[in-house]
């Protein structure tokens, strides 16, 4: 080979490796663009911020028409559409999909059989079972084609109907229940920043009236103005008379009347740590359910939601510890039954048992018939047959009852009844136990006709 072909080959290979490395160059930058675009359009860069952010977070929808869907992919039906800037809560990833809590105007179905309304307010109803499944709802699929199951309830449960109770179908539509979740594509988010918790707002006391917002509420007590005693009191009635309560420390006096009261700091930290104590409880209950029916005690956990329930400062956790006590009410009452039907088989059990002992009592009492241990006519069971397992024959006395149950004790003994069935016969052998049956049973070693006594033969002797 020559050196000038030697020094072409030479080039054309670097050429050709240049080449390849350029191509793959260009592919990872090209997928480390997309990647890096997806996450810009989901979190947003800078010193004050994660590129994973904290879940959950707020996202904001960055186009017109955006399908939110049952389920993690483009197969699951949508249930609905939304356009920018409308926003979401987002509490997860799942590949290239978030998590989202159902947004306004969304809702689920159930089956109406599993569901007992309320008849004071038909809006609210209870749920009559357990694992009772809800489907995620789109109003262009009907309750039944709706294939994407979104939570499950159990007794006790509560749900919020939508349509009137007496709407036609199967199926009550009714707000999403709070594990309900949907589906939006992570490319149409923008992340707007993590969920500031909100502090709890005590309710205003009974009695009192609500303030401009754009009033600012003192916490201090002012005197009201003097009156002139001699002069005849001016009264508005559009004004309701003052009472004779004074005003607490906590609420603000404005030309004699009492405004709205400013709940001190001490009340909402209490109502906000009962509330995270009600939250934890919750879990606890959720991980008792998970024992055997037998082990589970709910106990401590009832005596700790009683006691916040009562508390006057508890503010919204009230609603919570009443929500957990009727769970707990349904739990216990399923665990009840369960303990009553094992309690009704173990008297069963022991019946069962009393019945044997006696029968064997007045066994003994009957008086020696011989070689025989019983006598009486055979013929094959209908119930134990060889087709279960344990062909058996009866015996009978003359008036057609069963008194007994008999096995042979072998193959021989068995072809011995070929000419017997039907037959009175007597049998030699021993009583065995049969614990499921308290009619005895009896495995013969030998079986004899027995002639039948005539009114001749019984005269004759």
């Amino acid at each position: 080979m020559s050196h000038f072909e030697r020094k072409r080959r030479t080039f054309l290979g670097d050429a050709k490796m240049t080449s390849r490395n350029n191509i793959l160059i260009i592919v990872l930058v090209w997928i480390a663009s997309c990647g890096w675009a997806q996450n810009d359009t989901l979190v947003k860069t800078g010193q004050d911020q994660e590129k994973t952010p904290q879940m959950p977070y707020i996202a904001e929808v960055t186009g017109q028409d955006i399908y939110v869907r049952s389920g993690a992919g483009t197969a699951y039906y949508f249930t609905t559409k939304l356009n920018a800037p409308t926003r979401v809560t987002v509490v997860d990833h799942k590949f290239s999909w978030a998590v989202i809590l159902p947004p306004e105007g969304s809702f689920s179905w159930i089956y109406k059989n599993y569901v007992k309304l309320d008849p004071s307010n038909p809006k609210i109803g209870t749920v009559t079972g357990d694992n009772v499944r809800i489907w995620a709802g789109a109003e262009k699929i009907a309750p039944a084609n709706s294939s994407s199951m979104q939570a499950k309830l159990n007794t006790g449960d509560f749900v919020q109907l939508i349509d009137p109770a007496d709407a036609e179908g199967d199926y009550y539509k009714i707000q999403p229940p709070i594990s309900a979740r949907l589906y939006i594509s992570r490319e149409y988010l923008k992340y707007i920043g993590p969920i500031k918790a909100e502090p709890v707002v005590l309710p205003p006391r009974p009695g009192t009236e609500k303030t401009d917002s754009s009033t600012p509420v003192t916490t201090e007590k002012t005197t009201p103005p003097k009156v002139d005693v001699t002069q005849p009191e001016k009264t508005d009635s559009s004004i309701p008379p003052k009472t004779e309560d004074t005003p607490t420390a906590t609420e603000t006096v404005t030309n004699g009347e009492q405004t709205t009261p400013v709940p001190e700091i001490g009340d909402l930290a209490l109502a906000k740590k009962l509330a995270v104590q009600c939250t934890e409880i919750g879990e606890q209950i959720t991980k008792e359910l998970e024992k055997p029916l037998a082990e589970q005690d709910y106990t401590t956990f009832k005596e700790a939601l009683t006691e916040i329930a009562n508390n006057p400062n508890a503010g919204a956790a009230k609603t919570y510890a009443d929500f957990y006590l009727q769970r707990i009410a349904a739990y216990e009452l399923v665990k009840k039954t369960s303990d009553d039907l094992t309690n009704i088989e173990n008297e069963l059990k022991k019946a069962r048992q009393k019945i044997q002992q006696e029968f064997q009592s007045k066994l003994q009492e009957v008086p020696d018939r011989g070689k025989f241990i019983l006598q009486g006519t055979i013929r094959p069971s209908s119930i134990y047959t060889a087709k279960t397992g344990q062909k058996r024959y009866t015996i009978t006395n003359d008036a057609g009852r069963i008194i007994a149950y008999a096995v042979p004790a072998d193959r021989l003994v068995e072809l011995s009844l070929t000419n017997l069935i039907g037959q009175k016969v007597g049998l030699v052998g021993t009583i065995v136990q049969d614990p499921n049956n308290p009619v005895t049973l009896i495995q013969f070693t030998q079986v004899e006709p027995v002639p039948i006594k005539t009114e001749s033969t019984a005269t004759k002797k």
